[in-house]
């Protein structure tokens, strides 16, 4: 990694200059606006609005991934058998960190993709939502296993069910 450019106007102030220098000078230091980092501008995070990219994933999650997420384990054999999965990929997941298995953290995801798939392709012969949105598709996992361990799937399922009529 190449050290930041000095421009012209910024001065950075040194540790060996008097202190009445240092103080004038500790008024000038530089903004992280002003450095310019061997062409990595960092203001580009705040341009970009990483606030508004936050803000439409969760967007697109709630409102357009999870009502089809719901959809598809709406039936009682799928969802019991998504949440086996989601159970056993957090047992991997915590033996992982517990003992540092490493084999532990490699099977989680095998599990619970394993499972998940096992299921929709016995039950409902359909393609699981994993394939097309896989980020999506854990985040669901594991917010499905939260509901579930709060006591709170239930009115979640029964909410969309009344949002279908």
């Amino acid at each position: 990694m190449t050290p930041p450019k000095k421009n012209a106007e910024t001065k950075i102030p040194s540790k060996r200059t008097s202190s009445k220098k240092s103080s004038a000078k500790q008024k000038e230091t530089p903004t992280e606006a002003s450095v310019d980092f061997a062409g990595d501008d960092r203001s580009q995070c705040r341009d970009v609005g990483m606030d508004k990219i936050c803000s439409e994933f969760c967007h697109d999650f709630q409102e357009e991934f999870w009502p089809r997420y719901l959809e598809e384990i709406r039936n009682p054999v799928m969802r019991r058998a998504h949440l086996a999965a989601s159970f056993l990929a957090v047992y991997f997941i915590f033996r992982f960190l517990v003992l540092l298995e490493v084999g532990s953290l490699i099977f989680a995801p095998i599990v619970l993709f394993g499972i998940v798939f096992a299921a929709h392709k016995i039950i409902t012969d359909t393609k699981p939502l994993l394939f097309e949105q896989p980020i999506f598709s854990v985040l669901a996992e594991f917010k499905v296993f939260a509901l579930w361990c709060a006591g709170d799937l239930k009115r979640t399922m029964e909410a969309h069910n009344q949002q279908l009529k």
